[in-house]
């Protein structure tokens, strides 16, 4: 933009500095409501203020120099500061600086759509507006968030984007089964369903239900869920069914969870495995649902939420990758020197520990491996065990009033699944 410019010529540039001009009028808009109860003199800035700072950005790139628009900006965050150093002196200062970070926001965003970037600018604006309207709500969040439930964020933004970016994509060891990469991102995958279940309890609050808790803490774990039911039903034997119920729920969102991950994974894999995976989760979830209602008589008081611990421990990240990778090699080793039967026996022993880790392996090894139909058998499997098992653990944590239930359970998931299994 060089010279005297034409009506036709200076369009465009007109456009820019409209567009700078409605990006301050809207964060002003914003701001002036927010402020519209305190008196004229005691108001930082209002709708024409914010509206001036769009403009001077604005009109700083427009400007062809290129030190326009730092200079603008520079200029308009001055006076933003001085402005702010003045409020500091009233009587009762406001020391907050949210409007002058506004403000700020504002001029950059300004400048940028004097530069063209009108989409970029006008997505900007909203944001800002969208951030600044949500004081009460972000504030609400953060009296509710627990000092545990962050550090298990920070931990889950630690294991997914600083560490998983920088691991080698590219196999290691026999077979070349120890891929760094596909292991931590498994990782990555588990520990993020993890925590979106546990996010999902912390939402509903007061938990309406041991079947609700099931459903939902299944995202997370379902052996914690089986534990945490079985220690609540011992102290009530009325609670047993609906406790069992729940069990059963999470059981179904296990089997669930395992089709999530081979479709993501392997899905050649799972093509051949949801069959008895969808059988085995129906029957398991359809005895939940019976045992639930017939232990409706009682649910638990406010006294008694259910809630899981949030799974903040990055050690437990770091030794599911170790389980991971053992078991990649260990199906590597038993396909070659011990046969389905070496096979079979390590897909029971893992399904007895955690489902998660055999599956991922599995699922990683069925695209190299020449037998993917024992590795399909010996995943349905580790379910089974998986399965099985959680009777024994509400037997042994729970007593036999719930124990009873939950063997029932899992002996009709597991033959249901089989039955499928034997005719497909």
């Amino acid at each position: 933009m060089t010279g005297f410019l034409l009506p036709e010529e200076a369009a465009p540039y007109i456009l820019r500095l409209a567009f700078a001009l409605a990006i301050g009028f809207l964060i002003g808009i914003e701001r002036g409501w927010r402020q519209r109860d305190e008196r004229s003199g005691d108001r930082l800035a209002g709708v024409r203020t914010y509206s001036l700072y769009g403009l001077l950005g604005g009109a700083g790139g427009v400007l062809p120099n290129v030190w326009a628009l730092p200079a603008a900006i520079l200029g308009g965050a001055l006076l933003i500061v001085v402005g702010y150093l003045g409020s500091l002196k009233q009587p009762e200062p406001d020391r907050g600086t949210t409007s002058e970070a506004a403000g700020i926001i504002t001029l950059l965003l300004g400048g940028l759509a004097g530069t063209g970037q009108l989409v970029l600018a006008a997505a900007g604006a909203v944001m800002t507006v969208l951030v600044l309207d949500s004081k009460r709500p972000l504030h609400a969040f953060l009296n509710a968030v627990r000092g545990e439930e962050v550090n298990a964020a920070i931990k889950l933004l630690v294991i997914s984007v600083l560490i998983l970016p920088f691991l080698p994509d590219q196999g290691y060891g026999p077979g070349g089964v120890l891929n760094p990469y596909e292991i931590w991102w498994a990782v990555v995958v588990v520990a993020g369903l993890s925590f979106a279940g546990y996010v999902a309890i912390r939402a509903l609050g007061s938990i309406d239900g041991p079947m609700v808790f099931g459903l939902i803490g299944g995202l997370a774990s379902s052996t914690a869920v089986t534990v945490a039911s079985a220690r609540m039903a011992r102290s009530d034997n009325a609670l047993a069914s609906a406790f069992a119920g729940g069990i059963g729920a999470a059981s179904a969102v296990m089997m669930t969870r395992v089709g999530v991950l081979l479709a993501i994974f392997a899905p050649a894999l799972m093509a051949a495995a949801w069959p008895p995976l969808a059988a085995g989760a129906a029957a398991s979830l359809a005895a939940g649902v019976a045992f639930n209602l017939s232990g409706r008589r009682k649910t638990p008081g406010p006294g008694e939420t259910l809630t899981l611990p949030p799974p903040d421990d990055i050690w437990f990240a770091v030794l599911f990758g170790f389980m991971l990778a053992t078991i990649g090699l260990g199906i590597f080793y038993a396909e070659r020197h011990l046969g389905d039967a070496g096979l079979f026996a390590l897909a029971a022993l893992s399904g007895v520990f955690d489902v998660d880790a055999f599956t991922l392996s599995a699922a990683r090894s069925a695209a190299r491996s020449a037998t993917p139909g024992a590795i399909r058998d010996a995943l349905l499997l580790a379910v089974a065990v998986n399965t099985a098992g959680k009777a024994v653990m509400a037997w042994s944590i729970g007593g036999a009033a719930i124990g009873r239930r939950v063997a029932a359970m899992s002996a009709a998931s597991v033959l249901a699944g089989a039955a499928v299994w034997a005719l497909a």
